[in-house]
Order: C-alpha cells, then sequence, then structure tokens
C-alpha cells in the first residue's frame, strides 16, 4: 500500500485548534493492512486521550481480498461483477460514563469498488474518493453534531 499513516492534520472542531495526531506504526490486526496508533497530540486538542493498550486511538487501512476481473458471456453480458474493498478504520476510547472504563468507539469508511473500474475507469473512481473525502472535510463539524445530537440537519 502507497498510503501514509504519518502525523495528520485535523480538522478544526470546538475544542480543536489546529490539531495534529502524531502517529507511530503498529501492528495491524491483518497482514494485508497497515496501521497506527495516536501517540502524541500537537495544537489544541481539549481532553483528548493518546492511545494505551486499554484506551486505544489507532488508525488502520485495511484491504480486503481481490474480487476476480469480470469477464463476459459468450453473448457478449458482463455476468455479476465483483467488489474490492477497502477500509479506513479508526478506534477511540471513549468513557461511557464519568469514573468508567473507556470502551471502543469506531469510525469506518469503506470504498467497495466495482471490480475493473480501478483499470477501466480510474478518474472516476478518483471522482468518488475525492467527492467523499472533501465532503467529510467540509461537513465535519455538522456531522459531529448529528453524532452527538442525533439530528441529521
Amino acid at each position: 500500500m502507497t498510503i501514509s499513516l504519518a502525523s495528520i492534520t485535523g480538522v478544526v472542531l470546538n475544542g480543536f485548534t489546529a490539531p495534529i495526531w502524531n502517529t507511530t506504526a503498529d501492528q495491524p490486526p491483518t497482514g494485508i493492512a497497515k496501521q497506527s496508533v495516536v501517540s502524541s497530540v500537537g495544537g489544541t486538542a481539549t481532553g483528548v486521550r493518546v492511545h494505551a493498550m486499554t484506551d486505544p486511538f489507532t488508525i488502520a487501512v485495511i484491504r480486503g481480498a481481490v474480487a476476480a476481473f469480470p469477464k463476459l458471456s459468450l453473448q457478449g453480458v458482463l455476468g455479476r461483477v465483483g467488489r474490492n474493498k477497502t477500509t479506513i478504520l479508526l478506534r477511540k476510547g471513549t468513557i461511557p460514563l464519568s469514573g468508567q472504563a473507556p470502551q471502543v468507539s469506531e469510525l469506518r469508511i469503506e470504498a467497495n469498488i466495482v471490480s475493473g473500474a480501478d483499470v477501466n475507469d480510474k478518474p472516476n473512481v478518483a471522482a468518488l474518493l475525492s467527492a467523499g473525502a472533501a465532503l467529510l472535510n467540509r461537513e465535519a463539524a455538522g456531522y459531529l453534531d448529528t453524532v452527538v445530537t442525533g439530528v441529521a440537519g
């Protein structure tokens, strides 16, 4: 994989002024993955705890099994086309009630790309990822509000 999990500049949110998540390489849960832990925080990230064994803060990129390239039938019809799945998984220890032990919350972002599109339609695969990343970046505060309040608005 050519993805880098080196230090990440975070999005500015309430209480987070220019956050920087400094990472250290870690052993991923599967062989076809990369994983890092957030080992220190830069900028202002009020109240954030860095990674600990019992209070994880991990970032992983996991590649799923590669689907077979689609083939045409004798009639020239494309049958069922498999998907190539790549997952970005963030795990963060969060405390459900004051005085309690942290429990793991997750943010999972999955790309399920039609097998063959990586070769035959790379610009539109790139458009999908570009638009998704831009939306998450632009709407981070609104998404936080929705996650916290349960109101999508």
